[in-house]
């Protein structure tokens, strides 16, 4: 098994925004193009030499469980890079939950946050599996 890519913020919302509805696969792998300003903070194996590169996010399936029911998800494990001057200074996990909610969009409707170092971040993100916002307001 692969270590995970550290993914940013930016790169997962992108995904998020092209998952499509779960059809019977327990996984997928969606391709994103990160923009070339990115193209620094990229793991190696990821740059291009044209205008843009493409990054690969795994998800897989899952089940959010709510008070009003069970909910299919596509589900987001690893690690997240926080950016430095964004992140809440104390790494407080509930706080940097919120901090990346904001930031991953409307899909992103349950967010766990493990050990968080000093500018990285193990995460569990729960997204849904259609448009629109599906978080109470």
């Amino acid at each position: 098994m692969t270590t995970p890519q550290i993914r940013q913020a930016p790169e997962l919302r992108k995904a998020l925004e092209k998952l499509p509805k779960p059809n019977g696969a327990p996984e997928i792998q969606v391709s994103i193009e990160i923009l070339p300003d990115d193209r620094q903070s990229m793991p190696s194996g990821e740059r291009s030499r044209g205008h843009g590169a493409s990054a690969t996010v795994a998800f897989h399936r899952g089940v959010l469980a709510t008070p009003e029911g069970s909910q299919p998800v596509w589900v987001y494990e690893g690690p997240l890079a926080l950016a430095r001057d964004a992140t809440p200074a104390d790494h407080d996990p509930a706080r940097v939950a919120a901090w990346l909610r904001e930031q991953l969009g409307p899909r992103c409707i349950a967010i766990d946050v493990g050990d968080v170092e000093e500018h990285e971040a193990m995460v569990r993100i729960a997204a849904a599996i259609s448009g629109g916002d599906p978080r109470p307001h």
